[in-house]
């Protein structure tokens, strides 16, 4: 479970998030429930592009340089935005030809996400990790 307090100079309150059990306190003028457990909601939305692009990212992991091999379906002018695991921009550039050499050498190991960009919109997402 996940919680904390809050305090300041009027009150303060505990909390957790995960909560299972909790204790309804009732009277003619007032209830309190204490410890009920809130729902927590995640949505995703996923915008369908008509673009339909085919990308394969080699070696992967690697050290130095990823090989983007892409298909560029009717001549769209592609670029890519490379972000770290917490979403933190690190670098961009054209998609010139089929197979694009991006060079990721100083970058910290771990795992980045490129976005393949066609009219100024995401169309594709490939992982690279970046080894040793």
């Amino acid at each position: 479970m996940v919680g904390g307090d809050v305090v300041s100079r009027t009150g303060s309150s505990s909390y957790t998030v995960g909560q299972t059990v909790y204790i309804v306190n009732e009277s003619s003028s007032y209830s309190i429930s204490q410890g009920v457990q809130q729902p927590i909601v995640l949505l995703i939305v996923e915008e369908e592009t008509e673009i339909k692009l085919n990308c394969e990212v080699y070696p992967n992991p690697t050290n130095s340089d990823a090989n983007i091999s892409h298909t560029i379906p009717n001549n769209e002018v592609l670029s890519y935005k490379l972000y770290d695991i917490k979403g933190s921009f690190v670098k961009s550039g054209p998609l010139e030809n089929s197979n694009t050499k991006i060079d990721i050498q100083s970058l910290k190991s771990g795992t980045y996400l490129l976005n393949l960009i066609s009219e100024g919109k995401p169309t594709k997402t490939c992982k690279i990790i970046k080894g040793n």
